[in-house]
């Protein structure tokens, strides 16, 4: 499906007109129309937007399958990423012997960490990469509550 449908479904599926997403997304109605006619796409922002919005993924908006992440750090988990212990919601870095290996870190210091330790070329820009981090990480389990 590409993104043109997942929006115009994401949309209907919750009885929203292209009015109403478009006020909850601090867009114009024609934009909305836009995106769902393929004549143009979201900025990141608004990618970033739609994805809260409907409480799903940025690939699985982009049309990907969803993905598990790290429920630490956010970092896409594989067979060959997960914690040692063999817990599926954590990477081998976030989650070692049964436990967090820096128990004290703050959600700032792990988006800090995120950021060092990031391919370059991954965010289009540091500020980007904080915003998206900043919105992401307290809705996972480890930083919840």
């Amino acid at each position: 499906m590409q993104i043109t449908e997942i929006i115009t479904q994401l949309r209907r599926d919750r009885g929203l007109s292209q009015e109403d997403l478009a006020q909850r997304l601090f867009v114009t109605r024609q934009a909305v129309s836009k995106w769902e006619r393929g004549e143009a796409l979201p900025d990141l922002d608004n990618f970033l937007r739609i994805s809260q919005e409907f409480g799903i993924s940025i690939s699985t908006l982009m049309g990907a399958p969803e993905r598990q992440i790290c429920q630490s750090c956010a970092m896409p988990l594989d067979d060959a990423g997960i914690a040692s212990t063999g817990d599926a919601h954590y990477c081998k870095w976030c989650f070692v012997d049964g436990g967090y290996p820096q128990p004290g870190i703050t959600l700032e210091q792990m988006i800090e960490t995120i950021l060092r330790v990031t391919p370059p070329g991954v965010w289009p820009d540091e500020g980007t990469a904080r915003r998206y981090l900043s919105a992401l990480l307290p809705e996972l389990e480890r930083w919840k509550g």
